[in-house]
């Protein structure tokens, strides 16, 4: 038992790099098909009659679990990837109970790989065997895909209203640090952006030309900043103009992308 539990603990820590995402776990039933002699399973081929949606071309075999007994406790088994022997070990059983269908006269027997081909996978056995099950655990050869960014939370730096006829120069005062992104959204009416800068809190000043053009209501627009822990905001300074011929000025409104 406990050398079934060392193959499984190894197997895992060898496969932490792999996509288990993409992984799977067959399960072959097998009947207690017996077989005599010298015989070879096609574990692939075994899998695909039981399980006709499996996609095995990006696939490497982990794990090999048969629930198996041999006639007189010598029988043998092997697994292979790609023609190499990947792990081997013995098939136990009593003659005396051999034909006792009682799981409890079953051997349990775990077999491992780290090939990374992507050739046939077999089973080798030797002997008087009977096999009921055989489970097989793989993982996808494909890396895990990049994990989706984490969107900040937009928080509101307050709104400014916008002349009609004549550039707006308004200042938004926010003092905030962990900015990942910025963005600019038009309230109650149409605008044109014609300049934006932001001043950073390490003197720096950006000439936000993504932030420029004409908005109509509801509409925004974002930048995102290219920094690993965002940047360090003084102020914000908006040049706009409110394209609502009737009715109420139109607003601007600042929003922050913070980090989560």
């Amino acid at each position: 038992m406990n050398s079934v539990l060392n193959k499984v603990i190894l197997t895992a820590a060898l496969v932490l790099g792999t996509n288990q995402v993409f992984g799977a776990n067959f399960r072959i039933k097998m009947h207690d098909q017996q077989f005599r002699g010298e015989n070879t399973l096609h574990l692939k081929q075994l899998i695909k009659d039981q399980h006709p949606g499996a996609q095995l071309g990006n696939q490497r075999i982990n794990l090999v679990q048969l629930t198996a007994k041999s006639k007189n406790g010598n029988g043998r088994v092997k697994l292979l990837v790609d023609g190499m022997v990947e792990d081997a070990d013995r098939v136990d059983g009593r003659e005396y109970d051999f034909h006792d269908a009682h799981r409890s006269t079953f051997d349990y027997v775990v077999l491992t790989s780290i090939n990374t081909q992507r050739g046939p996978w077999h089973l080798d056995l030797k002997g008087n065997i009977k096999v009921r099950t055989i489970e097989v655990s793989t993982t996808d050869l494909r890396p895990a895909p990049r994990p989706r960014p984490i969107e900040p939370f937009f928080k509101s730096f307050g709104t400014k209203k916008v002349d009609k006829f004549i550039v707006d120069t308004d200042t938004f005062y926010v003092s905030e640090g962990g900015v990942e992104a910025i963005r600019l959204v038009a309230v109650g009416g149409g605008l044109e952006i014609e300049a934006v800068k932001v001043y950073l809190d390490n003197g720096r000043v950006l000439d936000m030309g993504s932030l420029r053009g004409y908005l109509s209501e509801g509409q925004e627009l974002t930048h995102h900043f290219r920094t690993r822990h965002g940047a360090g905001i003084n102020k914000v300074v908006v040049n706009a103009t409110s394209t609502s011929i009737i009715g109420s000025r139109s607003k601007v409104e600042l929003q922050l992308g913070l980090r989560r």
